[in-house]
């Protein structure tokens, strides 16, 4: 019995095929590795060097979800989750089908009742600012309190990537947003308005101008960052448009780091 020409080049074609596979997935591990031993050698001196210094605590964020290289000797991992939207299709397809009617409807009652947003680099609106983040810091008893010298730091030198907005009302500060702008990613930092203001809704209108300004500016995504395990931050967040996404977070605390922890926990 012959084998036809036809039959012939199936053959060799999968002779082929089977052989190339091998050497793709050989490639495919050397890419891989290629950008995950960086990485490796980052955090194992990122590691010696806290050790070193003897700082508290200290951490990193596997964003991408790459599951390795593991941190190492001392760290423990956990998985947290933040809420992104996805902001491509532009701003008026967000408010149109993306934001929940009550949020439209909130948003309008804020520019109705006067609330004025912009952006500063202004050192009087950071004061301001700050002021009401330590207070609500304070208020949740939860979070790290940031000194007022690292948002100052950051503005200064953060030029276009580090952007301040706030909340206005009567000529007063209400409230502000701190945001970092990355390739197509906005991250919000932290954002926080005074208690007294939640009628007035300063803190939709702020998520509604910086969501405004990143379409108009091309992002494509907008990090609305963690919610502190409060079930009305996720709803809020998730009446804007935003989308569940778990990653790794990495600690490391020294003895002196547990130390003060343990001091924070007992109330001493």
């Amino acid at each position: 019995m012959t084998e036809t020409k036809t039959t012939v080049g199936r053959r060799a074609r999968i002779l082929a095929a089977g052989r190339a596979r091998p050497a793709r997935d050989v490639a495919r591990r050397r890419r891989l590795s290629q950008l995950i031993e960086p990485v490796a050698r980052l955090i194992e001196s990122f590691s010696r060097t806290v050790s070193l210094l003897g700082v508290a605590k200290a951490g990193w964020v596997d964003y991408g979800n790459r599951g390795k290289p593991l941190p190492g000797h001392g760290w423990t991992s956990k998985k947290v989750i933040t809420h992104l939207i996805d902001i491509s299709s532009g701003f008026e397809a967000l408010w149109q089908e993306t934001f929940e009617h009550q949020r439209r409807k909130r948003t309008r009652r804020a520019e109705r009742m006067g609330v004025k947003i912009r952006r500063t680099t202004s050192g009087k609106d950071l004061t301001s600012y700050y002021q009401i983040y330590c207070d609500r810091v304070d208020q949740w008893g939860s979070g790290i309190q940031y000194p007022e010298s690292l948002f100052a730091c950051l503005l200064e030198r953060g030029g276009d990537s580090v952007r301040l907005y706030v909340a206005e009302h009567d000529g007063a500060i209400v409230g502000g947003h701190f945001n970092f702008y990355y390739k197509d990613t906005v991250t919000a930092w932290t954002g926080v308005t005074t208690k007294e203001s939640n009628s007035l809704q300063a803190g939709t209108l702020l998520y509604i101008q910086c969501l405004r300004d990143a379409c108009k500016e091309g992002y494509r995504v907008y990090n609305l960052g963690g919610s502190l395990n409060k079930q009305s931050l996720i709803d809020f967040k998730e009446s804007l448009g935003g989308k569940p996404y778990e990653y790794g977070q990495h600690t490391r605390r020294s003895i002196l780091g547990k130390a003060a922890a343990l001091f924070k926990r007992t109330g001493g």
